[in-house]
């Protein structure tokens, strides 16, 4: 009964009774798992080593899964190099979740292509955790920390990262000035040379958080200057300004072109949108 491919599909399919109680003639019938994965990610590790790295299978998986975190490991701890070596399943798969780089072979962990699309997808950014906890895990740093195309745009995205770059990076005004537009803090990570560098240090003030003090980060010798202790202070009361009574936010932000930390806080709930649970 358990090779019954029809009994089967209706007990597995209808009463969810998993893949794993298959025979393993069932296990390695590409037709039954394809549409038993249409019911959940949790069948692909049943499925037999031969399907668990075909093509059409793991695509599936990833398609209709990968969109949820905690089906990484559904799916990545069970395939081979045969899944992990090919860059066109996993440019796929790191579009969707950033994380899986780190199951990429070496080879591919190198390829530039690969990782920008990493650092291109829309699950890396500022307020997830592929760009936060997570990073230090998946990121090929030794390859791509002195790479400018990548690092520029991790730094528009997360400016705090700047902390990855290499010095030689660190000392690259343009991509400095990027990370600090964003995130005056990230002027913590800028090269001594550029933590003197007047316009750099300005950019960082007119672009800090309630509550920082950027200035302490610059070179000492800029420190006490008049003009940069008069940008630290406007900065500060700016970031507490409230509009006035009877304006709305969408006045406040045709007349200012900025809703500040209020536009902050509505791309973070953006990102914390809950799919369906598979």
């Amino acid at each position: 009964l358990r090779s019954d491919e029809e009994l089967c599909l209706i007990l597995m399919g209808s009463w969810d009774v998993p893949l794993k109680y298959g025979s393993e003639t069932i296990r390695n019938n590409k037709s039954v798992v394809m549409s038993l994965l249409d019911k959940s990610c949790r069948n692909f590790k049943f499925a037999s080593e031969e399907l668990r790295d075909d093509e059409d299978v793991v695509l599936a998986a990833i398609h209709s899964y990968l969109q949820y975190p905690w089906c990484v490991e559904e799916i990545f701890d069970h395939v081979t190099v045969k899944t992990t070596g090919n860059i066109e399943i996993m440019k796929e798969a790191v579009k969707l979740q950033p994380v899986v780089l780190k199951y990429a072979t070496p080879e591919l962990q190198a390829e530039k292509e690969l990782v920008w699309n990493a650092v291109s997808s829309s699950k890396c950014s500022k307020y997830s955790d592929a760009l936060g906890k997570d990073f230090s895990e998946w990121f090929p740093r030794e390859h791509f920390a002195g790479d400018r195309d990548i690092m520029l745009h991790l730094v528009k995205k997360m400016p705090l990262l700047l902390n990855k770059a290499t010095a030689d990076l660190r000392n690259d005004k343009a991509l400095v000035l990027a990370a600090v537009e964003r995130d005056g803090d990230a002027l913590e990570y800028a090269s001594d040379e550029l933590r003197a560098d007047r316009e750099v240090v300005s950019t960082a003030l007119r672009h800090s958080r309630p509550g920082s003090r950027v200035l302490q980060l610059a070179a000492e010798s800029l420190r006490e200057d008049e003009d940069l202790l008069e940008l630290e202070r406007t900065a500060v009361e700016e970031s507490f300004e409230s509009p006035p009574l009877g304006v709305s936010l969408a006045d406040s932000f045709a007349k200012t072109g900025s809703l500040g930390r209020t536009q902050n806080l509505l791309a973070a709930l953006d990102e914390f949108e809950v799919p369906t649970s598979p």
